[in-house]
């Protein structure tokens, strides 16, 4: 695994800042600086084999920070990658929800976990990404931007 992580400088801020990441099995997300001002408080990326590539910018609003992307384990000891924008309000929720969404996936090791995404309460866009599949979406109202291209070689999103 290759990893670069890079701590933004302070001074600079957005008014409107937000997290922003980025999933790729295709290849390296290049021109990444626009993406990078979407969170000012760090850069992660990382290129995990067998999955792809992934990148986050974060923005800590408020409570325990979570690096991102999470790597936990999936069925059979397989990884599975979460990549987490939003605010989830779900009463089960008791600290970080990036933390929580990715402890839920790993545990449980849910066969088909998109009626768990669905219960989610708040804003959000997510991508879960195992060996086998690829998820993506965001909350019923699409409030958190996710964007997606695909072709016969993979998906960005």
């Amino acid at each position: 695994m290759r990893k670069k992580h890079f701590e933004l400088n302070n001074t600079f801020k957005l008014n409107n800042s937000m997290c922003g990441y980025y999933f790729s099995n295709i290849s390296q997300l290049e021109h990444t600086d626009n993406l990078k001002r979407r969170g000012p408080d760090s850069w992660n990326e990382t290129e995990i084999q067998d999955l792809g590539h992934f990148g986050c910018a974060r923005l800590t609003t408020m409570g325990e920070v979570t690096e991102q992307p999470v790597v936990t384990k999936w069925q059979n000891n397989t990884k599975g990658v979460l990549l987490y924008n939003g605010s989830c309000y779900n009463k089960e929720i008791t600290g970080n929800d990036t933390q929580w969404i990715s402890d839920q996936l790993s545990v449980q090791n849910y066969p088909d976990f998109v009626p768990w995404i669905r219960d989610l309460e708040g804003e959000y866009s997510l991508v879960w990404a195992t060996q086998n599949q690829i998820f993506f979406g965001t909350d019923v109202f699409g409030m958190r931007p996710l964007y997606y291209y695909y072709d016969e070689r993979g998906v960005s999103i």
